[in-house]
């Protein structure tokens, strides 16, 4: 075709639309492009939680979600459940609400979806038009009230009256609840059903890899006239519906986009995403997923994804990274974990994150030992099972800074610890507090003998070294600042009582102005003094309760008669050094 000019054309195409997202959504039904079908049949799905909703199950040693396979006849998927990894810990647990309100009904009901024809499926069959409508149909086994879960779950998580929630409810999602309620409007496929859904194998085959494998195998599926057989449960049955209308569409639906959608059915997603290979939906999600990060209840719900998904897909680096921020930053405060509600209600994964953490905070390595402990008594209950979490937390507990008695009498003595790997790990660090001072000091560039930044942080030795004599003035230390306050430490010989004692005493300024997030309000304070010949610190006095302190006032803390004895014993006991010297120490730590 010529221009006016008798030139070429140079008219512009008619649809400028980005190939890459076409929208399929208006005729991907229509039989004449459906050449394939997948047939999904219904697993019995034992687990009333999923790995999502009741994250407790979800173990870090879980190695059955993120393996693709396309193992011809059959491709057995547990995209929600990481398989038989909530089985590991077989004991008692404590229920947990992830998201508050916003996931009230989650448990009962899967991923709904879309409006009008962005339907999550196709119909049970090509010969059955009538059917089309009713296709995609998923529903959680478990409910105790499942008329009452499904409103409740859907006004709770968007805060919508009935007549609003009407305008969100897909054919998926209505199907859904006629099951639940039982009532005469009950879906075409029952709830143990198998479903045929026919696709176009092309599309199918350029966004899936696992499916194009499938289809391009040697196996029964590479067949035209054989059906793809997968085999899933209620839910993950719902998540790959809505995987299919994001593979035609290019995009996601609406109500993911939501922020009421709760976190866990964006996670559904991901895990269908990459156990059939979708790489475009595992990034469309993550975006959305970044978006949603901003407390520690999604924190949680993200991180409770396998770590083999994780990890293969760099995508998700970024997001992880900011989840465990969030975490740490949550309950780097040890000195609060027995008595915190959200920590002992934490999944098992999530804690061995934070034992993974630098940052946290304590007294010492025994505290955060004894804090675990005590999330372990709390969320199981059979031995065998606690020796089993055990193994997989006792490498990222850092035994080597513990003292050695402690490690003998009380750690070795526990049944939780008498698996071979932990008892290991123990003998190691007994071992090492026999070292001398050089293997040590070498060791501890090694992780678990490194002391954590969060505790060295947390604590602080102020020392006084004084040459004794007569009678005479108060020595003093050099003043040190830490926790947003200023430290130091007073040696008098006590001339006034009668025999002559030694007092030392530790002094506090606070700093005004100081942010009192960072300033040490209730510190444990310890008294020593080293023994000259084995070069031991003796432990002479240590407060009872915490010390409390105000914002800016000067403090003092102390005691007349720091060692026990006289003047004159003092200067005749194993704390005088040669060149007649005696070395005391204050120790203090956050509470």
């Amino acid at each position: 075709m010529a221009s006016s000019d008798g030139g070429p054309s140079s008219s512009k195409p008619r649809d400028s639309e980005d190939p890459r997202v076409f929208d399929f959504l208006p005729f991907y039904k229509q039989q004449e492009f459906c050449d394939r079908i997948i047939r999904l049949e219904i697993l019995q799905d034992n687990t009333s939680s999923p790995v999502v909703n009741q994250a407790v199950h979800c173990t870090a040693t879980a190695t059955c979600t993120g393996k693709r396979e396309a193992n011809g006849l059959k491709m057995q998927v547990n995209i929600g459940d990481c398989g038989d990894a909530g089985e590991r810990i077989t004991g008692r647990k404590r229920p947990r609400d992830l998201e508050g309100a916003g996931s009230a009904g989650q448990s009962g009901s899967a991923s709904p979806a879309s409006d009008g024809d962005d339907r999550a499926g196709a119909s049970k069959s090509q010969n059955d038009p009538a059917a089309e409508e009713s296709h995609g149909e998923g529903l959680l086994e478990g409910q105790e009230d499942p008329q009452e879960s499904a409103k409740a779950g859907e006004s709770g998580a968007r805060g919508l009256s009935e007549e609003e929630m009407e305008k969100h409810r897909s054919p998926l999602r209505e199907a859904m609840i006629c099951m639940a309620e039982g009532d005469a409007r009950e879906s075409t496929h029952g709830e143990d059903e198998a479903e045929e859904v026919p696709i176009s194998a092309a599309v199918v085959a350029a966004k899936s890899d696992v499916l194009r494998t499938m289809m391009l195998s040697r196996m029964k599926e590479s067949q035209r006239d054989a059906p793809i057989v997968l085999k899933v449960t209620q839910r993950e049955k719902a998540a790959f519906l809505e995987m299919l209308r994001f593979i035609y569409a290019g995009r996601l639906s609406d109500w993911l986009l939501d922020p009421a959608t709760p976190v866990s059915w964006l996670v559904d997603l991901v895990l269908a995403g990459d156990k059939f290979g979708v790489g475009s939906l595992l990034t469309s999600i993550n975006l959305v997923l970044r978006q949603r990060l901003d407390n520690f209840a999604v924190a949680e719900v993200i991180l409770a994804i396998p770590d083999a998904i994780l990890s293969s897909r760099e995508e998700f680096g970024e997001l992880i990274n900011n989840a465990r921020k969030i975490l740490v930053g949550r309950f780097k405060r040890v000195f609060d974990w027995a008595s915190c509600s959200e920590f002992l209600a934490l999944n098992q994964k999530a804690v061995e994150l934070l034992l993974e953490s630098e940052e946290l905070e304590a007294a010492d390595e025994e505290q955060v030992f004894r804090a675990v402990m005590t999330w372990l008594s709390s969320n199981v209950d059979e031995p065998a099972s606690k020796q089993d979490v055990m193994r997989s937390l006792a490498p990222s507990i850092r035994f080597g800074r513990m003292r050695g008695e402690f490690l003998e009498r009380d750690v070795l003595g526990m049944p939780e610890m008498r698996s071979v790997e932990v008892e290991a790990l123990v003998r190691e660090a007994l071992s090492f507090r026999t070292w001398s001072d050089e293997e040590k000091l070498r060791a501890s560039a090694t992780r678990r003998f490194h002391e954590r930044r969060g505790i060295a942080e947390s604590n602080i030795e102020v020392m006084l070294t004084v040459r004794l004599a007569d009678i005479g003035n108060p020595e003093a230390s050099r003043v040190v600042q830490w926790a947003e306050r200023y430290w130091w430490i007073k040696l008098k010989v006590r001339g006034d009582k009668q025999p002559a004692t030694v007092g030392v005493h530790l002094y506090c300024s606070g700093r005004r102005g100081a942010p009192s997030a960072q300033r040490a309000d209730r510190v444990n304070v310890a008294f020593y003094a080293r023994s000259w010949r084995s070069g031991w610190w003796a432990l002479l006095k240590k407060s009872e309760s915490c010390w409390e302190l105000s914002q800016a006032d000067d403090s003092s803390l102390g005691y007349g008669d720091l060692f026990g004895m006289s003047w004159d014993e003092v200067k005749s006991s194993c704390y005088k050094t040669c060149t007649g010297e005696v070395t005391v120490k204050v120790k203090l730590s956050r509470a």
